[in-house]
Parts: C-alpha cells; structure tokens; sequence
C-alpha cells in the first residue's frame, strides 16, 4: 500500500483524495494539503535552502529563511544527484545548501537559486513554449514571451 504525503506539512494518508480533501494550516497557497509528488526517501531536504529530516513532518515544522513564497521548508521532490542545477539560471553545485545559498537574479518568484528537479539530459525545453536548448543556462538564456511570471525560458521536467 502507497502513502500520500502533504508537502506543506508532512500529514499522511493511505487515499490522495482523502489528503487533498482536509485542511492543511502551513498551504500558502490554499487552505488544503497539497499532495507530495516525490517519491519516499530516508532523507528529505528543502528545496530552499538545503535543510535535511528525516520525514517531511519533521523538515516542514521549520521556518525556512529562503522561502519567498511561505515561511516553512518544502520538500525537495527530485532525487539525491552529485550535482544540482538552478532552473531559473543553469549554475550549477554539488549539494541544494550550496546551490540555494546565493542569490539568482533570474529568479522572478524569490531571490535565491531554486534546484532543477529533473536529472541531466542531452536537451531541456522550456515548460511555456517548447524552445529547447542543450544546457539550463543557454534555455534560461533568453526571453520567453510566454512565461506568465517573468522573462525567461524555463526547463520543464
């Protein structure tokens, strides 16, 4: 049996509906859980700022200083890698802590790096138009006149 776990809190459940359906106090973003879409793992870091716990209840009961769109760590959903990228600029370093440590001035939603969530490929293209590129940093490069929440392509996962 799956279990289903809230990103913003940590609360788990055996049904997604039924998760999805209760109220949830740290969702910055509505009044219900919002359902983690990673996978279970023997450590959780923030995508933030690179804290680790052990569960998603324990790394969520937290502030966290780095995140601009709420108060509380949030949950990393891609896999442990030897090197991670930021999705807003292509930097790239070997652990999300060093990673979301300095500022990204290609960030329109906060102002620190954020982690690429996908693994390394040959080619990433843009969620909003379709452009592709072979790294992060030649995508992110450029102006995307489609992307709603600022100027630049970002990579889909």
């Amino acid at each position: 049996m799956s279990n289903f776990y809230c990103r913003y809190c940590g609360s788990q459940s055996s049904s997604a509906s039924s998760l999805t359906s209760s109220a949830c106090s740290k969702n910055p973003n509505g009044k219900y859980h919002a359902l983690y879409e990673g996978t279970e793992k023997s450590r959780y870091f923030c995508k933030y700022c690179g804290e680790s716990s052990p569960s998603i209840s324990s790394l969520t009961y937290s502030n966290c200083n780095r995140n601009s769109n709420g108060k509380f760590h949030v949950p990393y959903v891609g896999n442990e890698k030897s090197k991670y990228f930021c999705k807003y600029c292509g930097q790239s370093s070997p652990s999300i802590s060093s990673l979301t440590y300095s500022p990204c001035s290609k960030n329109s939603e906060g102002k620190f790096h954020v982690p690429y969530r996908g693994g390394e490929t040959s080619r990433y293209k843009c969620k909003f138009c379709g452009t592709e590129s072979p790294t992060i940093s030649s995508l992110t490069y450029s102006n995307c006149n489609k992307n709603p929440k600022g100027k630049f392509h970002i990579p889909a996962v």
